[in-house]
């Protein structure tokens, strides 16, 4: 009877135990699959990346298609600054953008451009929802290779995806190079012959592998994707002009710029065309040069048609050169001032090409003789340099052209290219208080900084923009306004008549920076031979020279006091010593005149 209870209780206990490992099994595989459904895989590194959408880019939407950042881990999908590591500064930038575009919405004004970076979740509008997921990718950071590309920077504003730019060895043959064409099926969209460089079209959308492949060419020097940039400004109204007061642009004018060369200043704005009938610009336009890079430049003036159908080009020549003094609209920095635009067409998010660049570039290479300062508010973040477009930009400054650019609206310490070339003058943005805009770049490497935060300016009327008055409105942050800024300024430097002819005595040949490093006009502009203001020749203004012209000080040049010593405001000899010629003098004490 016992050994038969034994029996019985052991059956149970095995068919329990049978029972608990069932369980224990069907739990085990539950508790994987929850496990296995929230964990999020990872992206391959040799996944081929192609036009996902069609849109003819390869850039960050294609990545987020093929690789979902809210469910496949892909740090650069995640990216937006191109810094390679996801945090604090990749969130600011998408929420900048967000506040930002709530302020116009509920002033009535557009709604800013959509920016395809900042859709983390490629949904088409962007919200909280991307900063979720930017935030929980925070501390992670964006190796290389990942979908079959060395670099992944290029994906943060893409490449052409059926296009190459092929840099040919000196010597190489139109029929060498004929072959090529013919081995990879590449069709001619142009050629830039003094770089030896032409750029195709290719039915492989696989840009990346077309590069290996053409890099085995023996005459083949080098290859390179046609990148896109970004215009380096944000969303559209503006406050007032506050930087003009703050890089004291009046003092200039009236003591050292008005009227004092009877030739006008010529600025070249690479940029997305500008307002020809604008009623506060218009008249400041070439009516000589000007270029639309889409058209072939044996064109005439007439036909090479610049209409400015995004407002950033009119813009830039707005704060360069709007006129002044004239009741209406805004002040530009100069008031003798030739603005030559030149047109880039854009692609569907409004970024340029890189290739349209060289074609601007090229031109303005050729017009050297007619240019004076170029203006690129425009950057390319993923690349640190090119040899095509260095070639032209070493050509212009070796001409003599002042090169400026802006540094970027990433928040990155580095500035972007081209603004990091050693001829072009890097450009970052302030606020009203000094500070640095948060979405500058170039913030431990710019040459000087300018304004660059709800900067007023020109916008063409028909695009009926929010502002004060038809034709007028205001950007956010950005260093697309603070490069024009300092266009500008370099544009005075050219119109001050100096002391001797190489304009040695001026001290705006570098940019170098004034006091905290953002860029002052009346400092970068004002003599270095100032032996004009120093009355009492110990090689400095100071108090005592400042005592000499108030004792001399009277309104009529017909009193026995006047001296024409003392009569240096505006721009000098004007009849009278007033007070503009005290400010002048307290304003430049403890200036040194060596």
């Amino acid at each position: 009877m016992l050994n038969k209870t034994i029996k019985v209780k052991a059956l149970e206990f095995g068919k329990l135990a049978k029972y608990l490992l069932i369980i224990g099994i069907v739990a085990f595989g539950l508790i994987y699959l929850l496990i296995d459904n929230t964990k999020t895989s990872q992206a391959a590194t040799d996944q081929t990346i192609t036009d996902q959408n069609a849109d003819g880019i390869i850039n960050l939407v294609d990545a987020r298609i093929l690789a979902p950042p809210a469910t496949t881990n892909c740090p650069v999908c995640v990216d937006v600054n191109s810094d390679r590591t996801i945090n604090q500064k990749d969130f600011d930038l998408v929420q900048s953008y967000i506040d930002q575009n709530a302020k116009l919405l509920e002033a009535g004004a557009p709604e800013a451009s959509y920016k395809p970076r900042f859709d983390i979740n490629a949904d088409g509008k962007i919200d909280t929802d991307d900063m979720v997921i930017i935030k929980n990718y925070f501390g992670q950071v964006a190796q290389e290779p990942v979908f079959g590309l060395g670099n992944p920077q290029e994906l943060t504003f893409g490449f052409m995806a059926n296009d190459i730019l092929i840099k040919f060895k000196p010597g190489t043959t139109d029929s060498q190079k004929q072959t090529i064409f013919t081995k990879y099926n590449l069709s001619k969209k142009r050629s830039f012959d003094q770089i030896n460089t032409t750029n195709l079209a290719t039915p492989d959308v696989n840009v990346e592998n077309l590069q290996k492949q053409l890099a085995q060419e023996p005459v083949v020097q080098s290859t390179t994707k046609n990148y896109l940039g970004e215009w380096a400004t944000d969303d559209p109204y503006w406050d007032d002009q506050w930087g003009h007061q703050k890089i004291r642009i009046e003092q200039t004018w009236y003591t050292e710029t008005q009227g004092r060369t009877p030739n006008k200043v010529r600025v070249a704005v690479i940029d997305t065309g500008a307002d020809y009938s604008h009623y506060d610009l218009g008249q400041n336009l070439s009516q000589t040069l000007r270029r639309n890079v889409e058209i072939d430049p044996s064109w005439g003036f007439e036909q090479q048609d610049v209409t400015d159908e995004n407002g950033h080009g009119t813009f830039m020549a707005g704060i360069i050169g709007a006129t002044a003094n004239n009741g209406q609209g805004i002040a530009g920095l100069n008031w003798n001032v030739e603005i030559i635009p030149i047109k880039i067409p854009t692609n569907v998010y409004g970024q340029p090409i890189l290739s349209w660049i060289y074609v601007a570039l090229e031109w303005t290479a050729m017009n050297h003789e007619d240019i004076d300062v170029v203006n690129m508010s425009f950057g390319f973040p993923d690349r640190t340099s090119d040899e095509n477009m260095d070639y032209y930009l070493n050509a212009l400054d070796s001409f003599g052209v002042i090169l400026v650019a802006a540094a970027g609206n990433l928040g990155r310490d580095d500035s972007e290219y081209p603004a990091n070339h050693p001829k072009v003058v890097s450009v970052g943005a302030t606020l009203a208080n000094d500070l640095l805009c948060p979405d500058s770049s170039g913030r431990t490497s710019a040459d000087i900084f300018a304004p660059g935060d709800y900067i007023f300016s020109t916008v063409p009327i028909e695009l009926d923009w929010i502002g004060p008055q038809d034709g007028v409105a205001y950007y956010g942050c950005g260093t697309s306004a603070a490069a024009a800024y300092v266009s500008g300024v370099a544009a005075l430097c050219r119109v001050v008549a100096p002391v001797s002819p190489s304009r040695d005595d001026l001290k705006c040949n570098k940019f170098e920076h004034n006091g905290f490093g953002r860029i002052d006009a009346w400092a970068s502009v004002w003599y270095k031979n100032c032996s004009r203001f120093d009355f009492n020749g110990n090689g400095e203004i100071g108090v005592i020279d400042a005592r000499r012209l108030a004792r001399a000080y009277n309104t009529s040049s017909g009193d026995p006091l006047y001296n024409v010593l003392y009569d240096i405001a505006p721009v000098g000899t004007d009849g009278q010593i007033s007070i503009a010629d005290a400010l002048l003098i307290l304003n430049r004490q403890g200036f040194t005149c060596q």
